[in-house]
């Protein structure tokens, strides 16, 4: 059995970070806010920002994660929380719900907890990508689990005059893309009355690297509608993964407990050890 969670080890920790390999190290914030129509063919983000899910907390008590990653795959019951723009949680539960598994991931910070093998990593989140060759953005990782609209780098780009926003309609989908900060954004938005965000792809300019996340089966949670389908997909270089998230139950804007796990049970090792074994 720890040879099994040694090896999933890495890919668990791969499929999350690798959701943020496109984005920098450095502090950026996603819109929150709608803007203002300007041009009118700022109308369809307009609306579609309108109806993006809007909350402060989420607790994610019944989910499956599938991760593939080159020829490895790996299917796992599991539990997300999250405070907004200040920590993720995610527990592994293979075994009647007995967490295996946690990473905390904060702006700054991440904790990898690794009970079956009893180890731990705590470092800074820029000891990961120095490790990994990751860059890791907490506000990236947080906008595309919450299925946000963002400019990378760019709180406030939606509102800029001199945005290059493009925005084109086919097949019932609208698309909308623009440049920012070296990075193609492609948002792919219903066409219907639901304005709903179907896709958002991120591409490095002069790489190959994409980063594609898939959106699917909307359902209401606590007056909050939220995709219960999340597939992420990552292709570029040697590295090709998918990490899909199967919503099953959800809970958004209620108190959350995040508890603290007693690290003096386990033995702590670097980035380098856990992602080595």
């Amino acid at each position: 059995m720890k040879t099994i969670l040694n090896k999933y080890t890495l890919l668990l920790v791969s499929g999350l970070l690798l959701a943020s390999i496109l984005t920098g190290c450095k502090s950026k914030q996603a819109l929150t806010t709608t803007p203002t129509p300007q041009p009118a063919m700022h109308k369809v983000l307009s609306q579609a920002l309108e109806v993006l899910p809007r909350f402060n907390t989420a607790d994610v008590s019944r989910m499956t994660i599938k991760i593939q990653m080159n020829n490895h795959s790996f299917s796992t019951p599991a539990r997300c929380t999250l405070q907004r723009d200040s920590a993720l949680q995610i527990s592994i539960l293979p075994l009647l719900g007995i967490e295996a598994f946690k990473a905390e991931i904060t702006p700054t910070t991440a904790l990898i907890v690794d009970k079956m093998n009893k180890r731990y990593v705590q470092c800074q989140l820029d000891e990961i990508a120095a490790t990994t060759g990751l860059k890791i953005g907490y506000q990236e990782l947080q906008s595309i689990i919450c299925a946000q609209i963002f400019a990378i780098g760019e709180p406030n780009y939606f509102l800029r005059p001199d945005n290059n926003i493009q925005v084109t309609t086919a097949d019932k989908v609208h698309n909308i893309s623009f440049s920012c900060n070296g990075f193609e954004h492609i948002y792919r938005i219903s066409a219907n009355d639901t304005h709903q965000l179907l896709s958002t792809t991120l591409r490095k300019e002069n790489t190959p690297y994409t980063l594609q996340i898939n959106y699917s089966s909307y359902q209401i949670f606590n007056k909050v509608m939220f995709p219960t389908n999340i597939t992420m997909n990552i292709q570029g270089g040697k590295q090709v993964a998918e990490c899909t998230f199967t919503i099953t139950k959800a809970q958004f804007d209620t108190p959350l407990t995040f508890t603290p796990t007693p690290l003096n049970r386990y033995t702590p090792i670097t980035p380098q050890e856990l992602l080595s074994k």
